[in-house]
């Protein structure tokens, strides 16, 4: 059985996206930013720094579905909007100029397991 985002989300996308940031900061990561929009170019999910690296993560939820097949709805469009969308909030926003930066998707696929929200997670590098 699905599980479906609980209180206090909007969404299940919402909800995936907590859960990833929660699952970064407890390895370490800073969380710099969520969410971020710039004009009309659209909308970086996380950015999250570790070691001088500054990763830009698209999250993609749902309640069960195959990883694969969504990594392929990031066409070559959308991952030029995504390192546009990276190099401005790196230039205009980041309190520190990264030189190094990672691109990555992270597949969340939540359930419901008894009465307990159940979840995997899987990163994956964004094909550029």
């Amino acid at each position: 059985m699905p599980y479906m985002a609980g209180q206090g989300y909007r969404t299940i996308g919402q909800m995936g996206e907590s859960i990833v940031s929660e699952m970064l900061i407890k390895r370490g990561f800073c969380i710099e930013k969520t969410n971020f929009r710039y004009r009309t170019l659209g909308e970086i999910d996380i950015f999250a720094s570790k070691d001088s690296v500054l990763y830009s993560i698209e999250v993609k939820t749902s309640a069960g579905f195959n990883p694969l097949v969504y990594q392929d709805k990031i066409d070559r469009k959308k991952a030029l909007r995504v390192i546009t969308l990276t190099e401005i909030y790196n230039e205009r926003v980041s309190p520190v100029r990264h030189v190094n930066i990672r691109y990555y998707i992270a597949f969340v696929e939540i359930t419901k397991w008894g009465n307990l929200p159940k979840c995997r997670c899987t990163f994956v590098p964004m094909a550029l």
